[in-house]
């Protein structure tokens, strides 16, 4: 668009960088989602689901910034809840650390 392109910042922008209506967005996206034979997600439930897996994989300031959040504990009130096999991770790492070969040899 070159002059006329108005930079917003912004993950959904029309194509002179204006912003999109929340519900054409949706609407778009529901579409792909049918189209692709995925199952049914919200474009926020994509975020919700990406951020969770982040946070077992980097640290919650990492998250919180990545997602735009005040302070990290919107982010870990959000998104801390334990994923299956979490428990057991901690433990085995926590274990390697102090020497033991298997965490449940006790």
């Amino acid at each position: 668009m070159g002059a006329l392109w108005k930079d917003h910042d912004l993950v959904f922008a029309g194509d002179d960088g204006a912003p999109l209506l929340p519900r054409s967005v949706s609407a778009a996206f529901r579409k792909d989602v049918t189209r692709c034979e995925m199952p049914r997600i919200t474009v926020h439930g994509m975020r919700h689901t990406q951020a969770t897996m982040m946070m077992g994989l980097a640290s919650p300031k990492v998250v919180q910034e990545r997602l735009g959040h005040a302070n990290v504990s919107i982010t870990l009130g959000t998104y801390s809840h334990v994923q299956p096999g979490m428990q057991r991770e901690a433990v085995d790492k926590l274990s390697e650390l102090m020497g033991r070969a298997d965490a449940s040899a006790t």
